[in-house]
């Protein structure tokens, strides 16, 4: 046979196959061949790897060169390795087959397999509500993402709430703020209000800036 691409298991392919009889001669079962010598190498390495490394015993009627016959044996290798494993792991998957994993694992009790499964249960959640999140963030444009920042960072009752436009939770901000910090938020209402309501994209100077202010704004608020 051939060896497969993982190592540990064995193509045997009826190219390989050689059959003789046992003959019961002086009171003993000698094996007793009736064909002709079988070569040695054939016996050893297969008939196979005989076939690949002596061009005098393979049979290539088509005439494609010898480096299309190896890459199409190695092709049909793998395709049968694919084919075996999808029958043991997948299609032959029993009890006996998860126990033996579980054991790989350390897992030898009822009570551990129960942790595992609800373990498995909790990442799969997670996945799905960070699948969420990430979804619902690439759908925020720079704008909306920098101003959720600065409302996290901000108190309960400094948050924007829910009925408040961004120039009136500016405005109700400023009232936290000295005199000399108001054009803060007023710079960061009219850059917003430029986004909001021309239709126009902010390039990357104004968005910057709108960001540096909204920072700003939130190192003011926190030193009160």
């Amino acid at each position: 046979g051939q060896a497969a691409p993982d190592g540990r298991s064995w193509e045997v392919r009826q190219l390989d196959a050689h059959a003789w009889a046992e003959v019961w001669i002086d009171n003993t079962w000698q094996r007793f061949d009736p064909t002709a010598m079988v070569a040695p190498q054939r016996i050893d390495d297969g008939m196979q790897n005989l076939m690949t490394e002596d061009e005098r015993v393979r049979v290539n009627s088509s005439g494609w060169p010898t480096r299309h016959h190896l890459w199409l044996t190695t092709m049909r290798v793998w395709s049968d390795y694919a084919s075996y494993q999808w029958q043991s792991k997948v299609v032959g998957y029993n009890t006996e087959s998860q126990q033996s994993w579980m054991s790989k694992l350390g897992l030898n009790s009822v009570y551990s397999s129960i942790m595992l499964m609800v373990a498995g249960i909790v990442i799969l959640a997670l996945l799905y509500a960070f699948s969420i999140y990430w979804k619902l963030r690439q759908a925020q444009s720079p704008l909306e993402r920098s101003i959720q920042q600065l409302n996290q960072s901000l108190s309960q009752p400094l948050k924007q709430q829910s009925a408040e436009t961004f120039r009136q939770w500016m405005l109700r901000l400023s009232k936290q703020a000295n005199d000399t910090d108001l054009a803060l938020f007023s710079d960061a209402i009219q850059i917003f209000e430029k986004q909001a309501y021309s239709g126009l994209q902010l390039d990357a100077q104004e968005l910057s800036r709108f960001k540096d202010l909204l920072k700003t704004c939130a190192s003011v608020l926190r030193a009160k």
